[in-house]
C-alpha cells in the first residue's frame, strides 16, 4: 500500500483515483497557479501518491511543483486535495506521479481524509 523503505520506488506506493475526463484534461490547483493537465485518451486518470523518499524513475519529467496544497478537479468535481509542504508532480506519457514532501492530509472529493497525516508519517 505504501512505501516499504527510504529508497522506494514510486511503484510501491498507492495508486489513487485522480478524476474522469471526456475531453482529456484534469486542472491542477494551487496556490498560485491553475494548471491543464492534457492526456491523451478520454477515461479515467490515476497516480502515485508518495513521499519525499520514494525513487522517481528518469523517464519522468517534472511537470510542476505546487507549495502547500495542491487541488485536482475533473470535469465535474473536485477529486483529490492534498496537502504538503512541497508537492512535485511527474509525468511520462499518460502516467502520473504526485510527490508530497512533508505530507499533511490527503482528502477525496472533498470528504473525510484518504489518508491522514498520522497515517502518511508511517510511510
Amino acid at each position: 500500500m505504501f512505501g516499504k523503505g527510504n529508497k522506494d520506488s514510486y511503484l510501491t506506493y498507492k495508486k489513487v483515483n485522480i478524476g474522469l475526463s471526456k475531453i482529456s484534461s484534469l486542472v491542477f490547483r494551487g496556490l498560485d497557479d491553475v494548471d491543464i493537465v492534457r492526456y491523451d485518451k478520454d477515461g479515467y486518470y490515476y497516480a502515485y501518491l508518495c513521499d519525499g523518499k520514494a525513487v522517481i524513475d528518469k523517464k519522468f519529467e517534472l511537470f510542476k511543483t505546487y507549495n502547500l496544497w495542491l487541488r485536482i478537479y475533473d470535469d465535474d468535481e473536485l477529486i483529490l486535495h492534498a496537502f504538503a509542504d512541497e508537492i512535485k508532480v511527474y509525468r511520462y506519457e499518460e502516467n502520473t506521479v504526485i510527490q508530497l514532501i512533508n505530507p499533511g492530509n490527503i482528502f477525496e472529493n472533498a470528504n473525510e481524509p484518504l489518508f491522514k497525516k498520522r497515517e502518511i508519517e508511517r510511510w
